[in-house]
């Protein structure tokens, strides 16, 4: 890989970690990176601050530490780790037409041949009930199997996140692990665990950080919004008012992507974003039938 496309790479990932860059302002990067493919490190830095106002902030770091940034890219793409600009993404990807699409992806798997299936999020509470995840296992398992072109998107976390992946596993259907952190500081860390798994069976490892990130509060609503921006639907088995699964729920209304959830007792607190979800217009499931009905039509 040449290392003017590596620096695009750091750009993207220092763009959503430490320097605020605006998606114009990142386009404009992309254009000035057509016209100026500089291999020299000082060079290189000198030349986009000087251009490029907006990345000033590249004059904290030294040409040695970006050099060991460089080689940190080449590292961790020796142990499996492919990268995706947003040029790279084909043109029917809903990611790329997202207001702000991703800069830079990185992954383990096959995440291309992914874009060609259709896709359920899968997002809810991190304590969720045992008898809600036996109904969420027996009907995903149903739904997976009427419909084998399906994959299952999700963020990895305990309770409805992590059951839905391990549904998908179970009946050997490709799914996508989001991860809020990067790929070599899995979060929560347990997901390394079956990585192997998702790997063989055709799903993937996905950020949108440097490889090394830890995890940040702030990077789960951003990390929320590929989770629904690649996806045809959004079911939320379970959340709380206010809780991340119910904004992620919120900002798939927004995004104008299905909602789906379960009805719930008025007073059970665990329920209560399923409940002002309902009242805010998302589709009642009762079963798996409703989504297999719901992508028949797609």
């Amino acid at each position: 890989m040449p290392f003017w496309k590596i620096d695009l790479i750091l750009l993207a990932f220092l763009s959503r970690s430490r320097i605020y860059v605006t998606a114009e302002e990142w386009i404009q990067t992309e254009l000035w990176f057509n016209n100026n493919q500089h291999q020299d490190c000082g060079k290189f830095l000198e030349a986009i601050i000087s251009e490029l106002p907006f990345w000033k902030d590249l004059s904290n770091i030294s040409t040695t530490a970006w050099q060991q940034q460089r080689e940190q890219i080449l590292a961790s793409m020796e142990m499996g780790i492919r990268f995706c600009l947003r040029d790279d993404l084909p043109e029917h990807s809903m990611l790329k037409h997202l207001n702000d699409p991703p800069r830079c992806l990185s992954f383990w798997g096959d995440l291309h041949s992914l874009w060609n299936h259709q896709a359920l999020a899968v997002v809810g509470s991190r304590e969720a009930s045992s008898e809600l995840l036996i109904w969420l296992d027996r009907e995903l398992s149903v739904l997976l199997s009427a419909r084998p072109d399906l994959i299952i998107v999700s963020g990895g976390a305990r309770g409805v996140d992590q059951r839905a992946h391990f549904t998908a596993i179970k009946t050997k259907t490709p799914t996508v692990v989001w991860l809020p952190s990067g790929l070599l500081r899995p979060y929560p860390p347990e997901v390394q665990k079956w990585k192997q798994l998702v790997l063989e069976l055709g799903g993937c490892f996905v950020s949108e950080y440097h490889p090394l990130e830890e995890v940040k509060k702030w990077y789960f609503r951003q990390r929320n919004r590929l989770i629904i921006g690649m996806s045809q639907a959004c079911f939320v088995p379970q959340s709380r008012y206010r809780s991340g699964s119910w904004m992620s729920a919120t900002l798939a209304a927004e995004m104008g992507v299905p909602v789906f959830t379960t009805t719930a007792l008025p007073w059970d607190k665990h329920f209560s974003g399923n409940t002002r979800l309902l009242q805010d217009g998302a589709y009642c499931l009762f079963s798996s039938q409703d989504l297999i009905d719901f992508f028949m039509k797609r």
